[in-house]
């Protein structure tokens, strides 16, 4: 992958790369991470069909490592893919401002769909609210 090899360092992935990722973790720095699970059968045969999403990975207030799921990542096209990439940072900025004050995103995020009324569960398996 192309990109800075600082340790730690923010801004790790193109546009490019996120529309030709392969199968595993892709990381953009600042533990934003690009979850690409690319078709493939089940445990019964079935065709499971591939996902592309975005995660954020974040040590809670309390010292454990935890994973919150900042949406879906469309790949369609080259623009589609470099909107999302800047959805998705805007989303782990605001999450890592909420670690900064001590606070837990994830709680923010449940606190959020508990006020909204919604699900908050979308196709991709990440929560609307954390991606909004």
């Amino acid at each position: 992958m192309a990109g800075s090899t600082r340790r730690g360092a923010l801004h790790r992935m193109t546009a490019r790369e996120v529309l030709t990722a392969n199968d595993g973790d892709h990381t953009d720095g600042g533990g934003l991470m690009l979850r690409v699970r690319l078709d493939r059968k089940g445990a019964r045969g079935h065709d499971i069909a591939g996902q592309v999403s975005w995660v954020f990975r974040f040590s809670a207030p309390t010292g454990e490592r935890r994973e919150m799921g900042l949406g879906v990542c469309e790949r369609h096209n080259l623009q589609a893919s470099g909107a999302r990439l800047v959805a998705a940072r805007l989303a782990a900025a605001k999450a890592r401002a909420m670690l900064a004050e001590m606070a837990s995103p994830r709680s923010h995020c449940r606190a959020r769909l508990r006020t909204r009324g919604r699900a908050g569960v979308n196709p991709g398996g990440g929560s609307r609210a954390c991606a909004d």
